[in-house]
């Protein structure tokens, strides 16, 4: 009832906006790796170009271990189809990965997310050492949710104190 009540809807409320921005940045940044990726693969040549760029992309949705496992598999498949020109595609997948971590990422996480980049790599760490993959997954969501949790109750906090400080 009352105060506690208000403070859960508000609660809810960050949380559901919290999870559809997340929600609509790994989509984002998936649609990048996809157009990306597809572009660049089908244009050097690569086999199966358009198949590795859609796995790059589902891959994209988990933090760390996706991009890696996905660039792996990409260096492997031109490895062993022969491809000639190994040293562009290290090139890319390099420079395309340090543009999508430290630019396109913090950009799209920041607008909805609003936590520190360090707190995500921690996060993800933490995650992973926790409940593996999963918690990778869902780490960052846990952390933006523990956030808007305390900052919504120091408001209440906050709201509350003053005006008990003029009735005494």
């Amino acid at each position: 009832p009352g105060e506690h009540r208000d403070l859960a809807e508000d609660i809810l409320a960050d949380l559901h906006h919290l999870l559809v921005q997340y929600i609509q940045a790994l989509v984002l940044l998936a649609v990048i790796v996809l157009a990306t990726f597809s572009a660049f693969l089908y244009f050097t040549d690569v086999p199966y170009s358009i198949l590795l760029a859609a796995m790059a992309a589902l891959l994209e949705v988990i933090p760390i271990a996706g991009p890696l496992v996905s660039g792996l598999i990409i260096i492997l498949v031109a490895l062993l189809s022969g491809y000639a020109h190994m040293g562009w595609l290290l090139i890319f997948l390099i420079v395309f990965r340090l543009v999508q971590d430290y630019v396109i990422n913090p950009y799209l996480m920041a607008a909805g997310v609003e936590i520190h980049p360090l707190a995500v790599l921690f996060g993800v760490l933490a995650g992973e050492q926790i409940a593996g993959i999963q918690g990778m997954f869902f780490s960052v969501p846990v952390i933006a949710a523990l956030r808007i949790i305390v900052v919504r109750m120091r408001r209440q906090k906050l709201e509350v104190e003053p005006s008990s400080v003029l009735l005494e």
